[in-house]
This record gives structure tokens, sequence and C-alpha cells, in this order.
């Protein structure tokens, strides 16, 4: 136990170091809620990264974070630096203070520039001491008053982070919908405005949207956006999202985007991944896709979505296997997909319960029958069925010639024929005693003019 906790430890340092800025704190603070195991070395790494950025706001919410969460009884932090963050806490309530000051006089001077840039000067104030809160509601009052989209550029990216450290990708939508306004900017920091975005769009599951989102990004400039995602997080979040989504005539395109082709070139183990799926190569397809959770395990959002993602293309992958067979060994099936006869079986009772395939499974000799429908009998079924219809249609033209030429006119009562028709069509015996005298009529209107 104590060796794998130390490997995890190891993980841990390794997977962390690859981010830059505040996200990491907000990572190892949502890690730590969800693995007691390593809540411990998470909580005291966020401790460490937030007094070298002198974010006291960060630091001092993780010790009151294990104070008032039960489950974090058993972590023992490193003990609290009293004299820094109270050093720290009075530098940003003094600042903060005067430039609330400066934010109400530029308000009474209805100089919107200027109250622009003392939003942004406290945001920056609030950013600077770690205080998300105060920090995404004053980026956020900037990105409100600003004229051009390159001034609101810095506010959007600043505030979409605090929201995720505040745990709301929500939030992101509110300064990313305005995106098309942005591409007019040849900042490079509009990538990072993009993956954000993109991130956003996944929690809340428009797959498709981030593709195309993230598909943006622009790969020489990759490196900034690490203070948000990797670029194996970002080759990893656009597979998933393809391959669960997309059909196959959209794969193919998008296996032609040269950007997409780039990023893939980048990451051999993933390089193949939608050519394998696609000309069924499905034990090297399932190799590489069950490393992706392995990757991201200490991303807690984006792992518990990895999770359910790699579920819906397994999923996607077996009624692609079954398709055209009558049937199938479990055996060789399992073996080629990469997954245990368990898993198996009970994903094809769940697929077969949710009707996305016709078949049935034989538990005891191990063997899949798909039940494929009769074409000739349906054919001839169908055919019966359209020949009814003709000669009713018929009959019922027949009807009304006759009753024309005959100078017949119905006229029920307004509501009351109607009414004790729609009362009488209740009573499934009427209803063919009706049929009966219908028939009668008819014959006697063709025969006995």
């Amino acid at each position: 136990i104590q060796t794998e906790m130390a490997d995890a430890t190891q993980d841990l340092h390794k997977y962390i170091s690859q981010y830059k800025g505040e996200i990491r704190v907000a990572k190892l603070k949502s890690l730590a809620l969800e693995d007691r195991d390593i809540a411990e070395k998470a909580l005291n790494e966020a401790l460490k990264i937030s007094k070298e950025m002198g974010r006291v706001g960060y630091y001092n919410d993780i010790y009151t974070l294990v104070e008032k969460n039960p489950l974090l009884k058993h972590v023992n932090l490193t003990p609290k630096d009293k004299a820094w963050a109270r050093k720290f806490e009075q530098e940003y309530k003094q600042k903060s203070a005067a430039k609330e000051k400066d934010i109400t006089k530029a308000i009474s001077s209805h100089m919107r520039d200027t109250i622009r840039l003392e939003y942004l000067n406290a945001g920056d104030i609030s950013w600077e001491y770690g205080n998300a809160r105060d920090s995404y509601r004053n980026f956020g009052k900037a990105f409100d008053v600003s004229w051009e989209s390159k001034d609101s550029l810095q506010s959007a990216i600043k505030a979409s982070i605090s929201s995720i450290y505040l745990d709301n990708y929500g939030y992101i939508y509110r300064y990313c919908e305005t995106l098309p306004d942005f591409e007019s900017i040849e900042d490079p920091q509009i990538n990072v405005l993009l993956a954000l975005f993109g991130l956003g769009l996944i929690v809340n599951e428009r797959y498709e949207k981030a593709i195309s989102i993230l598909l943006r990004i622009n790969p020489d400039n990759i490196s900034l956006v690490n203070t948000v995602m990797t670029e194996t997080d970002l080759v990893c979040l656009l597979l998933l999202c393809l391959l669960s989504s997309c059909s196959r005539r959209q794969m193919r395109e998008y296996a032609k985007n040269p950007t997409l082709a780039g990023l893939l070139e980048n990451q051999p183990i993933f390089q193949h991944m939608i050519t394998d799926f696609l000309n069924s190569k499905y034990l090297d397809f399932s190799k590489a896709l069950f490393q992706i959770p392995e990757m991201m395990r200490f991303d807690i959002n984006l792992n518990q979505k990895c999770v359910y993602l790699i579920d819906r293309i397994m999923k996607k992958a077996i009624c692609q296997y079954i398709t055209p067979y009558k049937t199938i060994d479990l055996h060789k099936m399992a073996k080629e997909l990469g997954l245990s006869l368990d898993q198996l079986e009970s994903t094809l009772v769940s697929l077969s319960a949710s009707r996305m395939i016709n078949v049935k499974v034989d538990s005891h000799n191990k063997i899949l029958f798909a039940k494929t429908d009769d074409l000739k009998t349906r054919s001839f079924l169908n055919a019966l069925q359209k020949g009814k219809q003709y000669i009713y249609e018929t009959e019922e033209a027949l009807l009304r010639m006759k009753c024309t030429k005959s100078d017949l006119r119905l006229k029920p009562q307004e509501g009351a024929v109607i009414g004790k028709i729609a009362d009488l069509a209740l009573d499934q015996g009427l209803m063919d005693f009706f049929q009966l005298i219908r028939n009668y009529l008819l014959l006697s209107l063709l025969y006995h003019p």
C-alpha cells in the first residue's frame, strides 16, 4: 500500500507540473475532495504553490476547507504561516479599499473607459492575492463596460479561470458566447479563451460544438494553453468528443483536418485511433482508448466525463462490430474489443434493453445471435397491406361517386350526431356493425343504382 501511495504521489507531482498558474490550485483542490488517499499530498502541494505565487486567498481557502469538511479530518496540513498570511491580507484590504474609491469616482464621472480600467486594476489586485470571487466579479464588470473585443480578452480569460476555481463552468458561457468578435484579434491569448470555451462545452455535453472550438486553437501557440490544459489533454478531449458524437462520414472528414492531424502526430499513442475505428481494428483502438482515463485520472471534472464518453464510444464500437454477423462467439468478440467477458455481456444487455441492438445472448454457450428480419416475409406483408389500403380507398371513391350521382347528401345535426359517433367509437362491436352497414350500402349502390 505504501508503494502504491508513493507512486500516486510521484504521479501527482508529475501531472500538476504540466500546468502553469492558478489552474494548478483549482485542480489539486478538486482532487483532494474526490480522492482521500492523496488528499493530504494534493492540499499540501496546493499550499506550497499558493504561497509561492503569493495567493493568500487560495492559501486561506485550503485551511478553511479542511477545517469545515468532515471528510478531510484525516488530512495533516503543514503549519499555517500566520504572519505571512496576515501581512498579505492587510495589503490586499488596503489596495482593494483604495481601488473601490477609484471605481466610485470613475462611475460618478461617467467615463466608461476609466471605469473599465479601474475594474481591470481591481481584478488584477484580487487575482494577485488569490481572491477568486472578487476576481471574477471585477473582471466581469470590466468585461461588461469594454468597448472593443481586444479590451475584453484578458478580462474574459481571467474571469473564466476564476469560475473554474469556483467550480462553475457555466460562468464561462457569459464571456465565450461573444467568441466571433474575438476572431479579429491577433493576440495569441485568444487560444486560451478557446480552450476555456471548449472545456465549458464539454462539461455541458455540447460535444460537436466543442470539437469545432478546440480545433481553432493554433498549434503554434499550444504552450500558452497550458494555463488551462496540456497538449495531451487537448488531443484526448478532441478524440473523445469526435468518437462519441460523430458519424463515420464526419470522422473521415475530421481525419483530414490538418490541425487534428498535426496534433495526433505529436501523440503516437493516439495517432491512428480514428482510422482504427473506421477500419474495424478494435483491439488496437481499445488499447489506445483505455489509456485516456489513466492519463487524466487526476483531472476530476474531466476524468468523470472521460469515463462517461468512453462508455458511449465502446457501445458505439460494439454496435458497429455486430452489424455484419448473424452469430458471434462472445469469447472472440471480448478478446478483439479488449473487454472482459462479464463487461461485454453487461454492455450487450444494456444495449439490447435500450433497443440500440436487436440480439439474443446465449449466456451458457457464450454465443450472440443477431435477430435479423425476414426481408421476404416483411416485403410480402407490406404488399398485402398496400393492397388492402388500395381496395379500401377505391371502394370509398366509388361510394362517393354513386352518392353524388344519386344526389344523396349527408347533413348531420351539429354536435349531436358527431358526439354520438365519438361515443359509439369506444365500442368495438358497434364499430364492426357500422362497417357491415357501410359495406351493405356500398354493394346496394354498386349493383342496384
